[in-house]
């Protein structure tokens, strides 16, 4: 195999190994040998731009090479490999004001070499007199520009050291200091706060200047390490600082998911009682990616600093909050950690959570939500709960009815309806089975007068007729009596047996023609 046919990344690996005769004669003898080697033969203004790149404006897309997102290998993408005598040499030999120019980006070439981390190529430019103040087009300094990539401490310390200003902000109001907290780097993070930490000694402006620690703190949690984040705790930074939407510190974090995060900041003391600007606390915003005893110490937390688990977002009762969204873990976080007694007293216009979990039964789909997985934990805990009062299972269900949907559903018509309408209405055999397991009354009627048959029955769920239909034969309901339905302010009557037929439910038929129906 030719030398010349490797990879770009072999052909410069290799290169270490080869002498300069060798090195010499493939620069003499193959092009794409030449140009990974000795880039500056083949761009002598030092412009570096990449190959066919269109002429546009620059945008803050335009960012300097990240490993975590490689690009095509180009000549700057080589510049943490020029190492070489021959390329060093070519730098030490150009006129200082060769260093001035800017590539099509308007970057210097130090801006270049600090992000791609060449200490070499560095001191070189350094000594050249290039400009370490100098501002891309988003007010990027050399050293915002090597913050980015993870391992350059000997970059950053270099430009720190040769008088960079740790200070400098960007356009975007970042700083050296957030740009390594992004890059996830705790020892670019410690190399920059140590500089910020002297220059603080002279100008008495604090370490956090020209942000604030709080702007500080939120742009850690957004990338969620907790090793960062303690290093600015143990600094001063201000853990309890909110942030423009209204959330606190410990309230970001739980809405990102970030569970060390979350442990850290309730180890330090955080307030956990403080809602954001529309109302999202830790105890509505807690999710399975948290972990259960995560959650449970952040319900413990909230209730011990006198917080309301009877009111969630928007009034609505914490329980019947999650057990709307489906979201099995923190119900069960909730019946655990709140005993469930108090919980189950507080309705939301009549619905117990268990109505809520059937109103609004999957609509979130993600994988921590499990509507089926609620109903189930709610009918057991509720039955148990009735149990202990003395009622056993007689109409465990059908003690809670549902008033009116204004602020909810407006147009739902849901008065009177129990957890067995619901299920019945929705179509979820398992949890009408569990209720009619449990003591549910088959042959409650809502205000409408629809007994949960015939919910099932309009909306043509067959099999959960049938089911009910057993139920109700053996507490001798009369399947002949006539049934009101309700369609565009007309009220038709009709008797089950027609409904059945007119939605071809072979099935139902036959059931209710031989039960009188």
């Amino acid at each position: 195999m030719s030398f010349n046919t490797l990879s770009n990344e072999l052909i410069l690996h290799l290169a270490h190994f080869l002498p300069n005769p060798s090195l010499n004669s493939l620069i003499q003898t193959h092009q794409r040998t030449a140009i990974l080697l000795t880039p500056h033969l083949y761009n002598p203004s030092i412009l570096f731009q990449p190959e066919k790149e269109e002429s546009r404006p620059p945008s803050p897309s335009d960012s300097y090479s990240n490993p975590d997102h490689p690009t095509p290998l180009r000549c700057l993408d080589c510049a943490p490999r020029w190492t070489s005598h021959l390329i060093l040499s070519y730098f030490h030999s150009r006129p200082s004001a060769q260093y001035t120019l800017v590539d099509i980006h308007k970057r210097t070439l130090l801006h270049h070499i600090a992000a791609q981390g060449n200490p070499l190529v560095l001191e070189i430019l350094l000594s050249k007199g290039a400009d370490i103040e100098a501002r891309d087009p988003q007010g990027n300094t050399p050293l915002i520009a090597a913050a980015v990539k993870r391992g350059n401490e000997p970059v950053l310390r270099a430009l720190l050291q040769a008088g960079a200003d740790p200070r400098a902000v960007s356009n975007t109001n970042i700083t050296a200091l957030v740009q390594a907290i992004f890059s996830k780097s705790l020892s670019s993070v410690q190399c920059v706060l140590e500089a910020l930490e002297s220059k603080s000694g002279v100008d008495g402006l604090g370490i956090w200047a020209p942000l604030t620690s709080g702007e500080v703190m939120h742009r850690a949690i957004y990338i969620g390490s907790a090793p960062i984040m303690k290093v600015l705790l143990e600094r001063g930074a201000d853990f309890q600082a909110v942030n423009v939407h209204g959330n606190t510190c410990v309230n970001a974090a739980v809405i990102r998911g970030c569970g060390d995060v979350v442990d850290l900041l309730l180890d330090w003391g955080a307030d956990v009682l403080p809602g954001d600007d529309i109302g999202r606390t830790v105890v509505t915003e807690m999710g399975a990616q948290l972990g259960a005893n995560r959650m449970r110490r952040i319900v413990r937390a909230f209730v011990e600093a006198g917080g309301d688990v009877s009111v969630g977002l928007e009034n609505v009762p914490l329980l019947h909050y999650h057990a709307a969204r489906g979201s099995l873990m923190c119900v069960e976080v909730l019946l655990d950690t709140c005993k469930g007694g108090d919980l189950f007293k507080d309705s939301v216009n009549g619905a117990t959570p268990l109505m809520c979990a059937l109103l609004y039964y999957g609509r979130n789909t993600g994988e921590e939500f499990d509507s089926e997985g609620v109903c189930r934990v709610l009918i057991k805990a509720m039955a148990s709960a009735r149990e202990g009062e003395g009622h056993g299972k007689v109409n465990v269900f059908a003690a809670n009815t549902m008033t009116d949907m204004v602020e909810w559903e407006p147009q739902r018509k849901v008065l009177g309806m129990t957890a067995l309408h619901l299920a019945a209405e929705e179509g979820i055999e398992c949890v009408v089975l569990l209720l009619i397991e449990n003591g549910a009354d088959v042959l409650v009627v809502d205000d409408y007068g629809r007994t949960p048959l015939l919910c099932a029955l309009l909306n043509e769920y067959e099999d959960i007729c049938l089911i009910l239909g057993k139920e109700m034969r053996i507490r001798g309901h009369d399947f002949a009596a006539p049934v009101s339905i309700s369609s565009e302010a007309v009220v038709v009557v009709q008797t089950l047996l027609e409904l059945a037929r007119n939605r071809k439910m072979d099935r139902l038929v036959s059931f209710l023609t031989q039960n009188g129906g």
